[in-house]
């Protein structure tokens, strides 16, 4: 579209139009706060597994 919105004469009041390129970034941004979640999900699992270790740690050195 040349202009985002257009003048509807019938009504007498403006409305949006909804071009592809809106329908990308949408999508865009979809997949990226997707991609986030799926990076925090991995964070918080090596975090759990780090602490993990040191507990493992903190009790073989107990045990010397």
């Amino acid at each position: 579209f040349s202009s985002r919105r257009r003048h509807t004469r019938l009504q007498g009041d403006w409305s949006s139009d909804v071009c592809s390129s809106d329908l990308k970034i949408n999508k865009e941004l979809d997949d990226a706060r997707e991609h986030k979640d799926d990076i925090k999900l991995q964070l918080d699992k090596f975090e759990n597994d780090i602490a993990k270790i040191k507990e493992d740690i903190a009790k073989l050195v107990e045990q010397k």
